[in-house]
């Protein structure tokens, strides 16, 4: 049974009382809390991007369903958690994702790249936030002296990892990336 309790005096507003979700405190712990030190390194995700100037360790807390198979928290969501431990000088390949990407630095200094050729810069500090929309390039760099750490936001449920693209004039350094990886690709280009 509903009951609705109203006032003159509180305009436009409604609130809503019901009693929580029960949960047990032992699944909690082990269905509902990614602690850092426990994650575990992705060891697939851009596996072609494992060395050189571009690599980088990913180790993802929460994904939609387990999509990110690594990932500690894999109940339904509809994002993905993940961080991204990157040494000094190093910088991902410009791309871009058919989902939002937010971008948030932990530790260190971050300049994230963004436009058809990375032309455009936006430098980022600790708890800092960049939210990048859909279809916009773009490429991030830890610009500080020691390895660093961004978590990255993908907003959206399902697989992400699929919804890569890269621009027109990468056709030929994608090919040769995958390429030397041993890995079969199929380039579509699309309008």
């Amino acid at each position: 049974m509903t009951a609705t309790d109203t006032t003159d005096d509180t305009p436009g507003v409604e609130f809503r009382i019901k009693e929580s979700l029960k949960m047990d405190p032992a699944d909690v712990e082990a269905r509902h809390v990614a602690r850092f030190h426990e994650l575990v390194e992705d060891p697939a995700i851009f596996e072609e991007d494992r060395t050189g100037s571009g690599a980088r360790r990913h180790f993802h807390a929460i994904s939609d369903n387990g999509v990110l198979p690594t990932a500690k928290i894999k109940t339904p969501h509809h994002f993905h958690v993940s961080y991204v431990e990157m040494p000094p000088g190093n910088q991902v390949r410009l791309h871009a994702h058919d989902v939002p990407e937010v971008f948030i630095p932990m530790t260190g200094t971050w300049e994230l790249y963004y436009g058809d050729e990375g032309e455009h810069c936006v430098a980022l500090n600790p708890l800092d936030t960049f939210s990048v929309p859909v279809g916009v390039m773009r490429t991030f760099k830890n610009v500080g002296l020691t390895t660093a750490l961004i978590m990255v936001i993908y907003d959206s449920p399902g697989d992400v990892m699929g919804k890569i693209f890269y621009g027109p004039n990468q056709t030929d350094e994608i090919r040769e990336m995958f390429e030397t990886s041993g890995r079969k690709i199929t380039i579509t280009h699309e309008d």
